[in-house]
């Protein structure tokens, strides 16, 4: 059995290891959701481990960039020194996009960041 860390596993309604993306980089990644159409947006949620259990590669420190097209991204947010495996919700002066881009620039233990689940509104 292979575990498969793919960013699809971050949307897909499940929640669990057996359902997370997981970065290739120790400490650092990035998410990119294409949403179908341009929409209005003014949240991202997401969670390493919904229930708490796991805590390995919870994300710390990271950014929240917007974009049109897919090619020209705007940073809509940015948080720091974020705690705890459970639900994170940042909000951002509401904007119109098709794709929201998270980036983790640190975890809480230096290991790759995980992503069970995330949510755009």
């Amino acid at each position: 059995f292979t575990r498969q860390y793919s960013a699809a596993k971050a949307i897909d309604g499940w929640i669990g290891e057996e359902s997370c993306w997981k970065s290739a980089a120790a400490g650092k990644g990035e998410l990119t959701i294409t949403l179908p159409a341009m929409r209005e947006l003014s949240s991202i949620t997401w969670s390493r481990s919904r229930e708490g259990l796991d805590s390995d590669g919870v994300p710390s420190d990271v950014s929240v960039s917007v974009s049109e097209d897919g090619a020209q991204f705007v940073q809509v947010a940015r948080a720091e020194a974020l705690d705890g495996p459970k639900l994170q919700t940042l909000q951002f002066a509401p904007c119109r996009a098709k794709v929201v881009r998270l980036t983790i620039t640190a975890t809480a233990d230096g290991k790759e960041p995980v992503i069970d689940e995330i949510q755009v509104r």
